[in-house]
Order: structure tokens, then sequence, then C-alpha cells
């Protein structure tokens, strides 16, 4: 069974693992229902089917799985209103995603574009 995963860059670069294509990885995953990424991805994110998580307040069920490929997610971002211009946030349906072989947690900016993450295919061999 396929999953699409959402790996925020910033939890790869804490405590996550680098991967590629055709790794087995073993992540904790929360169903997908995040605000941000209905504002991010659009009409995307419906296909969005969990989030990575390496920071729940409780232990999480751990999924293994073969990564299938890899997405990297640039967007946009803009001040959320005038009162604090240094307050950033994604501007709606700005994602551009690029294929890549594998997921560091760090990708070269895109012109006008920030590096927000990954869309993970994963070929699930095993759920707690």
């Amino acid at each position: 069974m396929n999953i699409t995963v959402w790996v925020a860059d910033w939890q790869l670069q804490c405590c996550g693992d680098a991967f590629r294509v055709g790794s087995r990885v073993v992540w904790g995953l929360l169903d997908a229902d995040d605000e941000w990424l209905d504002n991010v991805f659009g009409p995307l994110a419906e296909t969005i089917t969990h989030t990575e998580e390496h920071h729940s307040d409780t232990p999480l069920p751990q999924t293994a799985g073969d990564v299938v490929s890899i997405r990297a997610v640039f967007c946009q971002y803009a001040p959320f209103d005038d009162k604090n211009p240094n307050m950033l946030h994604p501007v709606k349906e700005s994602a551009v995603l690029r294929p890549v072989q594998q997921a560091t947690g760090w990708e070269e900016r895109e012109e006008g574009l920030s590096h927000a993450g990954y869309l993970v295919e994963l070929d699930v061999v095993d759920a707690d």
C-alpha cells in the first residue's frame, strides 16, 4: 500500500536521517490534517495522507516502508500582516515541487522560493 507523507524540512534537519529513493525508512506518522498543508498545497493537500513527526507528546506507532519517490517542496513566504512584517507565513497555494533522488533537509533555494520539506511516496511494508 502506497501513502504520501509530508516531511517538513525542520523535522529532518533537527532529528531525522537523510534518505533516498529505494531506502527503507521507519517513521512515526500522524494522519495529515494540517491547515498549513491545505494553505500551501491547495487541492494537492488532499493527496497527502500522513505527516512524519519526531516531536509528538505521545509515542507514535512506527511505520516501515520503502521510498518510491521524493519531491522537494518550495514555497513563497510573505508577512502575515503589516503589524509584524518580520513574521512570515507561506503564501497560499505557492508550492512548487521538484523531483529529487535524496532528502537531506537542505535544498538550494529556488528564485523567490524557500525550501519547506518533501512529499514522499512510501510503499508501506510494516506498521505497528
